[in-house]
């Protein structure tokens, strides 16, 4: 299962095989699109879901 990790940008990585993919932007209605690299990534595709997870102060994305 593979698990990407959000955090603030500028905030230093505790764990080198951190990697920024994308940066989005925040709609009026607090919506975000993900990006083609992200959807390719975790191979999302119409009809998926995803789920939120906070773990230690920063939210991670995980396909379900």
């Amino acid at each position: 299962m593979v698990i990407y990790k959000f955090f603030q940008v500028g905030k230093k990585s505790r764990m080198s095989s951190e990697k920024m993919i994308d940066i989005v932007v925040v709609t009026r209605k607090f919506q975000i699109t993900l990006t083609k690299d992200v959807r390719k990534k975790l191979k999302i595709k119409e009809g998926d879901k995803i789920v939120f997870i906070e773990k230690d102060g920063e939210i991670l994305i995980r396909k379900i």
